[in-house]
């Protein structure tokens, strides 16, 4: 068996200056995206506190993306915190606080 390897880089290192030039898909972008409960993604162009997108949903709260993981509780985002350009939150309903994230169950398969 072998090994498999991908890079994001494209065109490697230019001699004389050592530069590497990533691929143009790999960059973040450079506004807020928040993520609501049905799916819709809503953009900001600059920093914002939390407070701002919460008191347009004061059933939920803000979770960063970059903290997400299957098996632990979704951290939320305080209030006073200011969204950050270039990162994903998402809106999750207060109901869902006190529950782990876990993965979705496997569908029932046909027969």
């Amino acid at each position: 068996m072998g090994a498999c390897v991908s890079s994001p880089w494209r065109g490697g290192v230019k001699s004389g200056g050592g530069s590497v030039r990533a691929r143009e898909s790999f960059r973040r972008p450079s506004w807020i995206m928040v993520m609501d409960t049905a799916g819709k993604i809503k953009e900001y162009k600059t920093a914002i506190p939390a407070r701002t997108v919460l008191r347009e949903n004061p059933h939920c709260y803000l979770c960063n993306s970059e903290s997400v993981q299957i098996g632990t509780y979704m951290p939320r985002v305080p209030e006073e915190e200011y969204l950050l350009p270039g990162r994903i939150y998402f809106l999750v309903p207060l109901s869902h606080s006190p529950f782990p994230l876990v993965p979705p169950s496997p569908l029932p398969s046909r027969r």
